[in-house]
């Protein structure tokens, strides 16, 4: 599934209905769970979760049979994970993607010293968000802010960890290192944090007990980063 679906799968379940923008009371989680459609979510949940395991166990076969490697860490350091065989045969892998995002989506406006005279720093939300692996934790941006909510552990200094520490801090860091200028988007947000394998099903759940808003910072990989 494309970040573009995903992204509009996520929005179907969200849109059903209104929220307000501003931070999420306990009181206000609990009315959004009573809002949806609990059950039908857990469904689908459990539906997409059995699909993805079926589906990595078949083109794990295929990979073994074939020598195709499941995962794979090109000269550049970007690691890749294969996801699924396209019709035509051909691989196609999830690579996570560096953007740089507080500047491009101008969430900077939101500060008080944005050109909107606002002083939003997400006091009170969660943000859920998806990567190949675990971020440092401990890290002093967003320390006991970020959980690791399906229990992958933080491996060290690999590219993946670093990519979604990196990400993590994008979207809560606190910014109380280089002058302020690590802020991420909303710095007093709390982040749930997934390793990608399941992300469509674990969205569904999250979606379930009131997540409002994910962050995917991976897509497919059109070239391997080897000029393929």
């Amino acid at each position: 599934m494309s970040r573009l679906a995903f992204s509009f799968l996520i929005f179907v379940l969200f849109a059903l209905r209104p929220h307000s923008v501003s931070g999420q009371s306990l009181q206000q989680k609990e009315l959004l769970r009573k809002s949806y459609d609990a059950a039908r979510l857990n469904r689908l949940g459990k539906d997409l979760r059995k699909q993805a395991v079926l589906m990595k166990n078949e083109f794990a076969e295929k990979a073994k049979e074939n020598g195709w490697p499941m995962r794979r860490r090109l000269s550049n350091g970007t690691y890749q994970e294969l996801r699924r065989i396209a019709a035509e045969g051909y691989l196609v892998y999830y690579s996570a993607h560096n953007d740089g995002a507080a500047a491009t989506v101008r969430t900077t406006e939101l500060y008080e010293s944005g050109s909107l005279g606002l002083n939003l720093h997400g006091s009170g939300m969660v943000v859920g968000v998806w990567e190949g692996g675990a971020p440092r934790h401990a890290h002093q941006l967003f320390e006991g802010r970020a959980v690791q909510k399906d229990g992958v552990d933080f491996n060290g200094h690999s590219s993946e960890a670093s990519h979604a520490t990196h990400v993590t801090g994008t979207l809560i860091g606190s910014g109380t290192l280089l002058d302020g200028r690590a802020q991420g988007m909303a710095d007093k947000a709390e982040a749930w944090v997934y390793n990608w394998d399941f992300d469509v099903a674990e969205a569904a759940d999250a979606a379930a007990v009131g997540l409002l808003v994910s962050n995917h910072s991976y897509g497919y990989a059109a070239f391997d980063g080897e000029g393929n």
